[in-house]
Parts: C-alpha cells; sequence; structure tokens
C-alpha cells in the first residue's frame, strides 16, 4: 500500500543525528523498512575503544533490525565521524559540503540524556549541536525538512503544557556564549533555581 509519507521519503538522502541512540535506531529500522530511501548519513562520534563506524556495525546485532537484510543497512547507512560538542560538529570541510548539497531530510535527535549532566556539558550537545545543525543546513538547496526530536522534559515545570511554542528562559545564544567563555565549574554552579525553567 503507497503512502505520501512514503513516497516523501523515496530516494531521498536522510542525515540523522543520535542515530546509535534509541529514537534514532527506530527511525533507521522505519525507513529501511517502509521505504525506498537512497542513504542515511550518521554523524557518530568514536566512544573509548569503538571507532565511530565500528558502532553502527554492531548496531546491526541489535534486535530491532533482525528483519532488516545486512546488505541493504550496510550500503544504505554511512557513518560520519562528528560530535555535536565541537564547532562545525567537529566533521570535515568536504563532509559539510557534500551533506549541504546533498541531504534533503534532516532528523535531529542527537542528545545528552543524562538528566543528572553538568550545565555546561548540556549546553554544548543539546543547544550548541542543533545551532551546530541548523548552521550546517543553512542555505541548502535540497533540503526538504528539518525534524528536531526534543527531550520529553521540555516544559515540565509547567503543569499543563500547550501544543505552542515558549519563550526559552533564557537566549540560546547567551547559553552557547556562557558555556564557551565560563570554566565549566562556575556554569555548572549555576543551579536550575538561579535559571528559571532549566
Amino acid at each position: 500500500m503507497s503512502s505520501q509519507i512514503k513516497e516523501f521519503y523515496n530516494g531521498q538522502n536522510i542525515l540523522l543525528t543520535g542515530g546509535t541512540g534509541y529514537f534514532g535506531k527506530m527511525i533507521i529500522a522505519k525507513l529501511l523498512k517502509s521505504t525506498e530511501v537512497k542513504n542515511i548519513y550518521l554523524i557518530v562520534r568514536a566512544k573509548e575503544e569503538i571507532g565511530f563506524d565500528k558502532r553502527v556495525v554492531i548496531m546491526f546485532q541489535e534486535e530491532i533490525f533482525s528483519n532488516t537484510n545486512e546488505q541493504i543497512f550496510l550500503s544504505k547507512l554511512h557513518p560520519i565521524e562528528g560530535d555535536l560538542r565541537k564547532e562545525g560538529l567537529g566533521i570535515s570541510k568536504e563532509d559539510a559540503l557534500f551533506l549541504k548539497e546533498n541531504i534533503n531530510v534532516v532528523f535531529h535527535c542527537g542528545a545528552s540524556l543524562n538528566m543528572d549532566a553538568k550545565l555546561a556539558d548540556a549546553v554544548m550537545t543539546n543547544v550548541n549541536g542543533t545551532a551546530e545543525i541548523l548552521n550546517l543546513m543553512k542555505g541548502s538547496r535540497t533540503l526538504r525538512a528539518f525534524v528536531l526530536v526534543s527531550t520529553a522534559y521540555s516544559n515540565c515545570m509547567n503543569e499543563i503544557i500547550e501544543e505552542k511554542f515558549y519563550e526559552p528562559p533564557i537566549d540560546p545564544k547567551l547559553l552557547i556564549m556562557m558555556a564557551n567563555n565560563m570554566k565549566a565549574e562556575l556554569l555548572n554552579d549555576i543551579s536550575s533555581s538561579d535559571i528559571d525553567g532549566i
């Protein structure tokens, strides 16, 4: 059975952050099983003894991909070493140009999910990472959709959360500037009570 959503993704190049996380894996599995997506590019961080490309190969062993053809999985998934915490996502100029000129859909799922994370780390991953990926895709002539998947804990200080845009308690650019210019210890001493809503 055909659907507009399935048709939309057919032949598209997808960029995904957070692809090795829970929600990212679900997106990959759904795209591979239900569409004729052209390619899925993953910005993946190396972890201790595991290289960024090896993380994707290991990921295929997980249950969610049990009904996925390995050849299709490995031919359509293209890991790119990067890090949301770094300037320019820590990717090469060549990769950045390629993505800007070829990506049709971005799923930005990458984030720090540690609710006890130090403020400096959370800002660099969650706020600055989002700014960096938006900056990467700015001016792209091929981009058709940008999907930001954010935390379920947004606006948790409200008893009722309406379906609307809320003003941030602090300007995100100021928060990034603070994270870049203040000593991490000083920034981490700022508690949620110091910035209402964080």
